[in-house]
């Protein structure tokens, strides 16, 4: 099965679209990846998150919190792949093409619920893009094309999975549960696949797995193990999600936060208590244009900075925020929506007085929504910051000097990884399996 052995990312598969432009819609062959450009690439060869292959001839790719669950999948030839839009944002599907860029094919524009399925009749490597949030993108890949052995790194050949049991094989929509699979042929790194997320998998021995699941949808599905080298194993319509998700209320704060529509997250969070932050920032699900921007108050209402959109037009920051005295602070923000709407919001934050900042022994970062938030982050020695991912896809935390930074293992949804950073300087990391994605933590004494 080395032909479908998929243990990669590919994400020089994937180029930029400017817009939503619609046009007529192309051939398979049209829209497959032209094989001289693959060899163009094949430097770029590196090991990632799992290319999910599928053995049925319908495959579902769920949209959801600004990302394709699951990005990037191998099926076989005459398979349908339908696409359901979960999200409460509009998307669309829109395939390019490297060699004849002005051949886009894109679905109508899906909405909550909407679906969008098409048939892929011929071998070939395909990626496409949402053409509203262009930074969105997927690939599939169709058989057994002869430009995959250039293009992917494939691990050992180890013998295929099999599964035996999955215990229990009911859990709540919530995720957390611990379950028990049962097989053979485990090997460390061996993914469990739950419809369109990946759970956090402990590798036991051989014969068992223990993992943790993820939240998710009320749904009966398929569960999927793959091991390194691409072999897998599917037990179909053997587990199930159900209930419904919890609602979790926000802690109580004197001063009270008011949110736009699209809000993500704010760094610092409202109410937090931090040390002077160098860096304050907000982020949206849905892209905001010039004339956005972003200012911050004491509480007798004297400006104190100002900030504006950062580059992929999905937030606002201050990157200029002076030494703040301990006290309450207000950062209020105006967010003029592509299209011409706008909103007004705000939120609090609260710097610490000098004892209170020496008892801030740790700092937070969240990955959501494919960034780190802050980008940036100034820290005294002896700093440990704690990295959350909040996305449903998997990061890492990879210094690009890991001998003297961090370096995590893959975090799944809710994973949390720490390190203390004992020395000064500037450290800056990346996601291995998103590399566009970068951040850096200054450490002073």
């Amino acid at each position: 099965m080395r032909a479908r052995l998929v243990w990669s990312l590919f994400i020089f598969l994937i180029f930029v679209i400017v817009g939503c432009q619609k046009a007529e819609v192309s051939t398979d062959k049209d829209m497959a990846m032209d094989k001289d450009d693959m060899k163009d690439k094949s430097a770029e060869k590196m090991s990632a998150m799992n290319v999910i292959s599928y053995d049925s001839d319908k495959v579902t790719v769920v949209i959801d919190e600004l990302a394709f669950l699951p990005a990037f999948i191998h099926i076989k030839p005459g398979a349908t792949v339908t696409w359901i839009n979960k999200d409460k944002v509009e998307h669309t599907v829109a395939w390019h093409n490297k060699k004849t860029p002005t051949q886009v094919t894109e679905s109508d524009v899906l909405k909550t619920e909407s679906k969008y399925s098409y048939t892929f009749a011929q071998e070939g490597v395909y990626d496409y893009v949402c053409g509203i949030h262009p930074f969105m993108h997927g690939g599939v890949i169709v058989g057994n094309p002869p430009e995959l052995a250039e293009m992917m790194e494939f691990a050992e050949d180890t013998p295929p999975p099999k599964v035996f049991s999955i215990t229990p094989n009911k859990v709540s929509v919530n995720g957390g549960e611990k379950v028990i699979v049962k097989g053979e042929n485990f090997v460390e790194d061996t993914t469990v696949f739950f419809h369109h997320l990946f759970g956090d998998v402990k590798f036991v021995d051989s014969k068992t797995l223990e993992a943790i699941t993820p939240k998710h949808l009320p749904l009966k599905m398929d569960i999927i193990i793959t091991n390194p080298d691409g072999d897998h194993f599917t037990l179909p319509n053997s587990f199930e999600f159900f209930g419904k998700e919890e609602q979790f209320e926000a802690d109580s704060f004197e001063y009270e936060e008011k949110r736009t529509p699209h809000f993500i997250l704010s760094m610092p969070k409202h109410g937090d208590l931090v040390s002077s932050p160098s860096i304050i920032s907000i982020s949206f699900n849905f892209p905001i244009v010039k004339g956005s921007n972003i200012l911050l108050y004491d509480l007798n209402g004297k400006k104190l900075a100002e900030g504006n959109l950062v580059s992929d037009k999905l937030g606002l920051e201050i990157t200029s925020v002076p030494k703040l005295a301990p006290g309450i602070y207000k950062a209020a923000y105006h967010a003029i929506w592509l299209g011409g709407s706008a909103h007004d919001g705000e939120f609090y934050f609260r710097v610490g007085s000098t004892q209170e900042q020496s008892d801030i022994a740790s700092q937070s970062i969240s990955i959501e929504n494919f960034k780190f938030y802050p980008a940036k982050i100034t820290v005294k020695k002896g700093t440990k910051i704690i990295w959350t991912n909040k996305d449903k896809a998997p990061h890492t935390v990879t210094a690009d000097n890991v001998n003297i930074g961090p370096n995590s293992n893959v975090l799944n949804q809710n994973d949390a990884y720490s390190y203390t950073f004992d020395k000064t300087g500037t450290f800056t990391y990346y996601c291995k399996i998103h590399p566009s994605m970068r951040a850096s933590v200054e450490v002073v004494e």
